[in-house]
This record gives structure tokens, sequence and C-alpha cells, in this order.
């Protein structure tokens, strides 16, 4: 009555302690009824957990924990199999309380086979989709201070969607392999991921990486990828690309490569405001004395890299500040046929820029500029005369902006140019 978001059902639970403070023992069991999740489309589920204390000689034991569902449950769920144990060990103090012994024997296992859109709808996450096969078997050793897992994660001819976004990607196949270390040696994740975009892209990631995360190697392809489905934005990506480093410290290296893209300004999706812009009729300064538009001053403590700075001296820069959070040396590229549209603006943009740093504080350099365009306004047609939009190395969502266009008649020439930065901007008339 007082959460209404809480999940339905019935419990019953019985606990049982005997014996003496030296020698426990003790067993549990919880029994769920007609479980029903806020929202959910499943049949209600029944689910059984038992609990076994057991206790040693040596002033050691461990609670050995089951949980099963009934058949029913399973079926709903999508699956021909589940099961789920563990085998926790425990310390005994003098009065008999036990607590977590980090370094005893750990048991636990995990399976299960069968579809996956069941389960995805047990997750919170209602504006995506995924669908398709899987198996999943996994064992767990070692101590809970150093758990050593093994096992395999299948998914097959999967389907992921993200209504939001309008991303979608089908033909996921999935090979995960955790592989137990020996002699000392720490185990293995071994990734296979291919998916396709259903337009004739492609996806890969492959790869492996130490199951403490200390060491990382993973290399990804993309070949003419389309994964999106929207009215508003349309785009074809490929990419060469790998990871190294450790989990704390990633490396990334690459290219990325717009082969193709537009963007309609009618149609777009995504929320905002209008940004009202300061307009000013006279020249500024620095175009009457016939220079290019200043670099906007970096935030305190941070270095501004000149647009021209090569992607090296980016790295370079990343590599001794960064060390102990990973670097970034990618470079991203768009050739030409980017097109954006609406509102009277035809226009077609290119682009080379680097992103250095590191994942945590990326740096932006290089410009997007425009190779053509006009915008009818004001019952006018103005042609691009220029349009550059350069990324100096600071913050990513504050580039530099010189944009003109103009209009000429035999009487006059009008100029409409947009100048400074994003979050300064200006309009000029002239």
């Amino acid at each position: 009555v007082l959460v209404p978001a809480l999940p339905m059902g019935t419990v019953a639970a019985t606990a049982r302690l005997a014996g003496n403070p030296a020698q426990p023992q003790g067993d549990l069991r919880v029994d769920v009824r007609g479980l029903t999740l806020p929202g959910g489309a499943l049949k209600p589920m029944n689910l059984n957990l038992t609990g076994k204390l057991e206790r040693d000689s040596a002033g050691g034991g461990a609670l050995a924990l089951r949980l099963a569902p009934d058949q029913a449950t399973v079926a709903a769920l999508g699956g021909t199999e589940c099961r789920v144990e563990a085998r926790v060990p425990l310390l005994f103090g003098a009065d008999g309380l036990p607590r977590p012994h980090m370094q005893g024997p750990l048991r636990a296992a995990l399976r299960w086979n069968g579809a996956v859109a069941p389960l995805w709808s047990l997750l919170p996450v209602a504006d995506q989709r995924l669908a398709g096969r899987l198996a999943l078997a996994l064992d767990v050793a070692g101590t809970l201070e150093a758990p050593a897992p093994k096992g395999f994660v299948r998914m097959d001819d999967a389907r992921y969607e993200n209504l939001t976004l309008g991303v979608l990607f089908s033909a996921i196949n999935l090979r995960l392999d955790l592989e137990e270390g020996h002699a000392g040696a720490l185990g293995l994740a071994r990734l296979n991921l291919a998916a396709a975009d259903g337009q004739g892209g492609t996806a890969r990631i492959v790869g492996q990486g130490r199951l403490d995360g200390s060491h990382l190697d993973f290399k990804a392809n993309l070949d003419r990828l389309r994964p999106l489905r929207r009215r508003d934005v349309r785009v074809e990506l490929s990419a060469q690309a790998t990871v190294g480093g450790s989990a704390t410290a990633p490396e990334g290296h690459g290219t990325l490569t717009v082969n193709q893209g537009l963007v309609l300004l009618n149609n777009l999706e995504v929320g905002g405001s209008i940004t009202t812009l300061p307009i000013s009729t006279t020249t500024p300064a620095w175009a009457k004395a016939g220079y290019e538009p200043p670099i906007p001053a970096a935030p305190q403590g941070k270095k501004v890299v000149a647009p021209a700075a090569t992607g090296a001296a980016s790295f370079g820069a990343a590599a001794v500040s960064g060390g102990k959070t990973g670097l970034l040396d990618v470079r991203i590229v768009i050739p030409g046929r980017f097109v954006v549209e609406g509102f009277g603006l035809k226009s077609e943009w290119r682009a080379d820029m680097h992103i250095g740093g590191t994942p945590a504080e990326p740096l932006v350099s290089g410009q997007l500029s425009a190779a053509k365009g006009s915008l009818d306004i004001l019952g006018k047609n103005f042609k691009l005369a220029r349009g550059a939009v350069t990324f100096g190395g600071g913050d990513v969502s504050n580039p530099l902006l010189d944009i003109m266009l103009t209009n000429q008649t035999p009487a006059l020439t009008a100029n409409i140019s947009i100048v400074g930065t994003v979050r300064k901007m200006q309009l000029v008339l002239s």
C-alpha cells in the first residue's frame, strides 16, 4: 500500500538454527509464489531459495545456496534450463557468529539456455529491445578475494533496437569465453562480436583481455555501417580501431570515416531551445584588420591546441598527462557528401579532426568546413562564402565559428556572418 511499485506476490520463509556457538547448524527456505513485476507482461512466477549452514572442525564453514524457479516459470522466461547455485565460505568467531571468509574456497554455478527477450523485459529499459537466443554457462572458483570465473556466453541471431536513438542492429552473434588461469597466470576473456545493420553494413569486435582488467587487446571494424533508423539523421560509417592498455587506463587508436550523412533540420527529433543571437551591424576589429577569428581562451588550467596541431602532438601530450587514465588517438574524417538541409539551408560539409587526451578529458582539434551551401532568408538566397567550425583542443562543446553567407545584386552585396564561439556567438550583418 505504501510503495505501489513493489512487486506483487506471496512469500513464505522458514529458518532453523540449531547446535551451539562452537558447532552451529541451520537451514533456510524461502518460497515466492505468484510473483509479478510492476508493468511486466510475464505470467506470475514461482521461485524457491534454499540454504544450508555448514561448519567444519577447523573453525570454518560455508553457506550453500540454491535458487530454483519451477518449470512453468522457466518456460515463461523463455528458457529450457535455469540453475543458480553458490557456496559462500564463512569464518565463525568464538561467539558463533559467521562472517565472510575472503580466502576460503568459493564455488558458484550459473546456467541458462533460452530466449533473451523475456529476460530483457525484466530490466527497467522500456525504450530498448533485445531478442535472440542466449546460452550461458559460468562457474566461479577461487576465493571471495580473488574469484576465478570460467565458462561461456553465447548469443545467436539477436536483434537490438533503441527506440529513443533510432539505433537498430540485427544478426548479432556473440561469443564470450572466460578461461581459467593456470600456474599462477590470470585468466582471459576472449570476445568475438559481430552485428549487421540490415542494409549491407557490418560491425565486428574481436580480442581478449585479462579477467582482472590489467591487459586489453581488442580490435573493432565497421564496414559501411548504417545503424540509424531516423527521419532526421542518416549516416554511414567505416572504422578501424584498437583498444589496448588496461581497464583503468585504456588506450584507443584508430580512424573513423563518415562516408556519407544527411541531417534534415526540419525533422529533428531531439529536444532543445532556439538560441537568440546578439546582432551587430558593425564589423569586428579582427575582421577590419583582415585577421582570422581569434581562438577562444582555454579554461584555467587547460592548454589550447592550435587547429593546425598534428595528431602526434596531441597524442604525446595525452601520453604525458594521462598515463594513469589512458589516452586517445582517434582521427575522424568526413571526405564529403555530408549534407545538412532544412529551414532554407542547403549545405555540404567535410572534416578532418583528431581526438586526443584521455577518455575522461578528450581533446578535439581540427576543423569542420563547408564545401558548398546556400540559405533562403528574408526572401533572398544567400550563398555560402565560407563556413568553418574549428576545434582548438579546448571544450568540445564550444568550438569557434566562422560562417559567412552572401547575397549579391548589381546594387548591393549583403553579408551575414556568424562568428565567435558556440557559447558566445554573434550575428554580424554588413
